[in-house]
């Protein structure tokens, strides 16, 4: 991928950083975003500003869908997330914007991830504590 257009550490949140690219992949500019927990890469986010219509996006899905071996039914919803043997998933959204992202399934990663955002919103809360007994007592 080269190197990156910017480089965030997470001071929040021990050991995370994302990394972020430009990239054209098939005719496509996209922001790439590359999460790293303890230098392991987890979570991957491409993300186009603008789709110029749907059937550029059904293009993309249907190469998604493609290489996972996925049959598309029109006449059922679309699937939300892909997953793989391996449990990585893949989720597909048109939203603010059109965007692809890949969540590894190592849930031992996750876990240790998961508990670390745990960890910071007690240490905001319990930080938060003292300032919200203040105002009520002063209110």
């Amino acid at each position: 991928m080269g190197k990156p257009v910017f480089h965030f550490e997470n001071n929040r949140i021990a050991n995370h950083s994302i990394l972020f690219y430009k990239q054209r992949i098939g005719g496509y500019k996209m922001n790439v975003e590359v999460h790293l927990y303890n230098k392991i890469f987890f979570m991957g986010v491409y993300s186009l500003s603008k789709v110029k219509n749907e059937s550029s996006g059904n293009k993309i899905e249907r190469i998604l869908f493609d290489k996972y071996g996925i049959i598309r039914n029109e006449s059922k919803p679309k699937r939300p997330m892909i997953v793989d043997a391996q449990e990585n998933s893949i989720l597909i959204s048109n939203e603010l914007f059109y965007s692809i992202t890949y969540l590894s399934g190592d849930m031992v990663l996750l876990d240790s991830f998961h508990k670390e955002i745990q960890n910071v919103i007690s240490q905001k809360k319990s930080m938060q504590a003292p300032l919200d007994r203040h105002l009520r007592r002063n209110l």
